[in-house]
C-alpha cells in the first residue's frame, strides 16, 4: 500500500467515524432522536428476547434515556425486588405485558425552553394507544423525566404510588 492510499484510507476510516459520532450526537441531542433511539434498542431487545435497557444488570442505560429522578426510581425497583414484582410489572414503553404492535409513530417534538414533549401513537392487540414523553434537556442531552399513558396514568407517578 503506498503513502496516498493510506492516507486515502485513513480520511474515509475519520470521516466515516465521524458521520457515526454526529449521527448518535444528534438522535440524543433532540427530543425526538432520543425517543426513536430508545425503542430502537428496545425493539432489537424484543427481537432478540434481551433486555439491554430494564435488566437491571446495568445502570447505563437508565442514565442514557431517563432523568435522574425518574432513573434512580427504575434502578431501585429493579434492583432491590427480587423476591416481588415491583413497579415495572409491565413493559413501559408500550404500556402492557403483551403486545402485537402495529401503526406505530413517534410525532414531532414540542420543546418549550428546556422541556419538550414527544408523542408516540401505536395500536396494540387492536388498542389504540398514546404515550406522552415528557423531557428535560440536561445539558446538551435530552432526558425522559416521565411517560403519561392514555388512561392519565404516569411511569413517574406509578412509582410515587408505590413508596406510599
Amino acid at each position: 500500500m503506498n503513502t496516498k492510499t493510506f492516507t486515502s484510507f485513513i480520511f474515509i476510516a475519520i470521516l466515516v467515524s465521524v458521520v457515526g459520532i454526529s449521527t448518535a450526537f444528534a438522535q440524543s441531542s433532540t427530543p425526538d432522536g432520543l425517543i426513536k433511539d430508545l425503542y430502537k434498542v428496545h425493539d432489537q431487545d424484543l427481537k432478540g428476547d434481551t433486555d439491554n435497557i430494564l435488566n437491571g444488570k446495568t445502570r447505563k442505560p437508565l442514565d442514557k434515556y431517563f432523568d435522574k429522578i425518574l432513573a434512580d426510581l427504575m434502578w431501585k425497583d429493579l434492583t432491590s425486588n427480587s423476591e416481588e414484582v415491583g413497579v415495572l410489572d409491565f413493559d413501559p414503553f408500550y404500556n402492557a405485558q403483551d403486545f402485537d404492535i402495529k401503526n406505530f409513530s413517534i410525532g414531532a417534538p414540542k420543546v418549550v425552553g428546556t422541556k419538550a414533549t414527544v408523542v408516540v401513537k401505536f395500536t396494540n392487540s387492536g388498542r389504540k394507544d398514546t404515550l406522552s414523553y415528557q423531557l428535560v434537556k440536561r445539558g446538551t442531552a435530552w432526558k425522559i423525566a416521565d411517560i403519561k399513558y392514555t388512561d392519565g396514568s404516569s411511569l413517574l407517578g406509578y412509582f410515587k404510588d408505590a413508596n406510599k
